[in-house]
């Protein structure tokens, strides 16, 4: 992959990252970030707080937007920040969506910075989270830097 692999402007859309959840994986990633809160891992439990399963774990989703808020723009891009609010929980078996749409773009520290409205849906059309990025990405002049 070359170290940029597109140039934001206003209007872009992101390519779609498509995640099929499963229980293992929330599983193994409530034990990877040390999140020990039963909703994560425990059917009954989770049911016993009014969700239908186990929940997705609200990292787990800033993992997927993440993803998805760098996916075009190569492995020299990075988050700035981050923000986002969980509208509806997923569970196991939900097919995760993450779409956006650059917004604004900027410059700073001869960095392109692009902000992304980003959008996740779980199966049915069921909007899961709203966020905000912002990426920094490097500029064609400053690409091949630091190399």
């Amino acid at each position: 992959m070359s170290p940029v692999t597109a140039t934001p402007y206003v209007g872009m859309r992101i390519p779609d990252i498509v995640t099929e959840i499963t229980t293992a994986q929330l599983f193994l990633f409530s034990a990877a970030t040390w999140n020990p809160h039963r909703i994560h891992y425990d059917k009954p439990y989770a049911q016993s707080e009014q969700f239908e399963d186990v929940v997705v774990q609200s990292h787990l989703h800033a993992c997927l937007l993440s993803q998805a808020a760098l996916a075009p723009f190569g492995p020299g891009a990075t988050i700035r920040s981050i923000s986002w609010q969980n509208r509806a929980p997923a569970y196991p078996g939900d097919t995760l969506v993450v779409s956006g749409e650059v917004t604004e773009v900027g410059e700073a520290d001869g960095r392109v910075l692009a902000t992304i409205a980003l959008l996740e849906h779980r199966s049915g059309n069921i909007v899961c989270v709203r966020a905000t990025a912002t990426v920094a990405v490097p500029s064609m002049s400053t690409a091949g830097e630091g190399a």
